[in-house]
């Protein structure tokens, strides 16, 4: 559920085809007070303001599903483009201004003041709305890494920030928290290893690793290589070669780890 519980009497429904019959109900009364002001000209800018923000927002919606290059968005208007979004976009702002201009920004400001409940609810309660930001975000984080990976940021040496791989077998708190200082914006990736015939909890200990991450407020990458069972059958040896997979394949593109912590033993 989206709003508050106080809402959720407009969502019954009645038994036969679930009708929402108590919203209606609740859309008809409001539409009577409307009408007991008793002139269209007070309420046409009311409406038309609220009416212009819901197609701004679709059209804002429909922009940057367009400009991230989301696969699931597939639209199947023939003469549908990025620049007919924005067009839309402004042409609703526009005459929201130019209608009302006192209007247009109280409804401006609750449309602002339900995106930011919306955004404090998903960050509570952990649910997932499918946000476009997710999708504008994923586009751009690419796109720069790309970009980075084409400059010399790596080879500056005026540039250079330690950029940590940490191999733990368990949650040594004193050492990551130290290893979160050193990095000083750098990356940090706290990398283990599972032995192979323990990999069906891989997913159990990938939650852990993000659970104390979070619990202990530490700018980190969970990272976990399987390490297969070694031909002679010792277990060091095993490990061996998962640090050796870690080191090799830890990171993505120019973020890789350059400065390795081990714990003393």
């Amino acid at each position: 559920r989206i709003f508050p519980t106080p809402c959720n009497v407009l969502s019954y429904g009645t038994r036969k085809g679930d009708e929402p019959m108590v919203a209606v109900v609740t859309t008809w009364f409001i539409a009577q007070c409307l009408l007991f002001v008793g002139g269209i000209n007070a309420i046409a800018p009311i409406a038309t303001s609220f009416f212009c923000l819901s197609y701004a927002t679709v059209n804002l919606c429909c922009l940057l599903l367009c400009l991230s290059g989301h696969t699931n968005f597939r639209p199947l208007f023939k003469y549908y483009s990025k620049w007919t979004s924005l067009l839309g976009l402004l042409l609703n702002l526009g005459i929201m201004f130019y209608v009302d201009f006192k209007f247009a920004s109280i409804s401006l400001f609750c449309g602002f003041c339900i995106f930011i409940y919306l955004v404090y609810r998903n960050a509570t309660n952990q649910n997932d709305w499918g946000s476009v930001g997710q999708s504008v975000l994923f586009h751009l984080l690419r796109k720069y890494l790309l970009r980075l990976n084409r400059t010399t940021f790596t080879t500056q040496s005026k540039l250079w920030r330690p950029n940590i791989l940490l191999f733990v077998d368990n949650h040594q708190i004193a050492l990551v928290d130290f290893c979160n200082s050193l990095k000083k914006g750098g990356l940090y990736i706290i990398g283990s290893v599972l032995n192979a015939q323990f990999m069906h909890k891989y997913t159990e200990l990938h939650h852990e690793w993000l659970s104390f991450i979070s619990r202990n407020k530490i700018k980190a990458f969970p990272q976990i290589s399987i390490a297969p069972i070694a031909s002679d059958g010792t277990v060091r040896t095993s490990q061996m070669i998962g640090y050796q997979n870690l080191l090799s394949l830890a990171g993505l593109g120019p973020m890789k780890p350059n400065t390795v912590v081990l714990p003393m033993c």
